[in-house]
Formats: C-alpha cells, sequence, structure tokens
C-alpha cells in the first residue's frame, strides 16, 4: 500500500488542478478585450465614406472633358488655318518669276 500511497501522492490534488485551470484561463484575453481589440483595429482601417471621399477628390483632380476640348481647340487655333496656308503658298509662288519671264530672258540672252 505505501506504493499506491506514494503514486497517488504525485499527482496532483483535485484544489491544485482546478487552480492552475483557473490561473491558465485567467491568462487568456476575455471575449471584452478580444471585442475591443476588434473595434480599435477597425476604426484604424478608414471607412467608406472616407474611401469614396477621396476617390471623388483624385477624381476632380482630372481634367473634364469640356477641359480637355477646350485646350485641344486652343491648340488648334494656334495653328494656321488651310486659307491662311494657301494665302502664303500664293503670295511665295508670286516672288518666283513666272514661266512667261523665264523664256523672255532666255529669248534675249
Amino acid at each position: 500500500m505505501t506504493n499506491l500511497a506514494i503514486e497517488q501522492s504525485k499527482k496532483p490534488s483535485f484544489t491544485d488542478v482546478m487552480t492552475n485551470l483557473a490561473i491558465e484561463q485567467s491568462k487568456k484575453p476575455s471575449f471584452t478585450d478580444i471585442m475591443t481589440n476588434l473595434a480599435i483595429e477597425q476604426s484604424k482601417k478608414p471607412s467608406f465614406t472616407d474611401i469614396m471621399t477621396n476617390l471623388a477628390i483624385e477624381q476632380s483632380k482630372k481634367p473634364s472633358f469640356t477641359d480637355i476640348m477646350t485646350n485641344l481647340a486652343i491648340e488648334q487655333s494656334k495653328k494656321p488655318s488651310f486659307t491662311d496656308i494657301m494665302t502664303n503658298l500664293a503670295i511665295e509662288q508670286s516672288k518666283k518669276p513666272s514661266f512667261t519671264d523665264v523664256m523672255t530672258n532666255l529669248a534675249i540672252e
């Protein structure tokens, strides 16, 4: 029986087991702690409103279709018109001697 008594004395008592279990359970975070930490993490993320506001701000920085077309019209108006090109070509051509002048000068020589 002494061996049985020694064996029994090596096993922790019910009170020791329950005390150790209570200590282990107290080390784990409570449901309240878990939910609080979750709420804190969620509050660090931007809200849907913040995301949509930032998206709208980014979109407003881009030029609108009207702005693009206005700038295109301004750029096109800086180029000479077809009439201007043809007038300049006619002026340049009039400065050159005509075929008749060339032939007359050739005949004189």
